[in-house]
């Protein structure tokens, strides 16, 4: 299974780390996460804003596998 996941409050929350626990507690193992850093922020022109500063600029992937017994 694959979530796909961002960064909030201004890049200070990275959502892949919060995911992964919450996985793992519900009897997933984590197999690896895929990170693809963009060099502009993706939802800066629906919001009017040009700066590069504010968005999203990374996609993660958390991909995980069911654990069986």
């Amino acid at each position: 299974m694959a979530f796909e996941v961002g960064e909030v409050r201004n890049k200070t929350i990275k959502l892949d780390e919060h995911v992964v626990p919450l996985g793992i507690k519900a009897g997933f193992k984590c197999v690896g996460i895929i990170i693809n850093e963009q060099y502009f922020t993706k939802t800066s022109n629906i919001w009017g804003v040009d700066n590069n500063e504010k968005g999203t600029n990374s996609n993660r992937i958390v991909i995980f596998r069911k654990e069986t017994k």
